[in-house]
């Protein structure tokens, strides 16, 4: 995700990563 990239986004792309991980 390019996304990841936007710090206003990074935020919520971490939760999601860590999330991710967690399944």
């Amino acid at each position: 995700m390019d996304t990841c990239h936007v710090k206003e986004i990074q935020q919520a792309c971490e939760v999601v990563s860590m999330s991710i991980k967690q399944i």
